[in-house]
C-alpha cells in the first residue's frame, strides 16, 4: 500500500494527474469490488477482507506499468546534457 502511494504522489508531482485517478478507480471499481462480490459467496467476509490487498496489488501494478512507461518516454523528449570533465590541474 505505502509504495502504491508514494508512486501515485510521484505521479501528482510530475503533473500527471490523469493516471494515479485511473489507478483509482480500476482498483477499486473494476478489481476491488468486483473481487469481493464473487468471494463474499464462499468466504463470507474474509472474502471481502481478502478482495482489498488484491485491489491494492492490480494498482501498483499499473502505476508501476505507467511511471515505467512514462520515464521511457521521458527520456527520449528530454535532452541530456553531457557535463564536460574538470580539467586537472597543473
Amino acid at each position: 500500500m505505502a509504495e502504491s502511494l508514494l508512486v501515485i504522489l510521484v505521479r501528482h508531482g510530475i503533473g500527471r494527474t490523469v493516471f494515479p485517478l485511473v489507478c483509482t478507480m480500476l482498483s477499486f471499481l473494476v478489481f476491488r469490488v468486483p473481487t469481493a462480490s464473487l468471494l463474499k459467496v464462499p468466504l463470507g467476509l474474509d472474502g471481502l477482507i481478502r478482495a482489498v490487498p488484491i485491489g491494492w496489488f492490480v494498482g501498483l501494478a499499473y502505476t508501476t506499468f505507467t511511471v515505467r512507461r512514462y520515464v521511457q518516454d521521458a527520456g527520449r523528449f528530454i535532452p541530456v546534457r553531457k557535463v564536460p570533465a574538470p580539467a586537472e590541474p597543473a
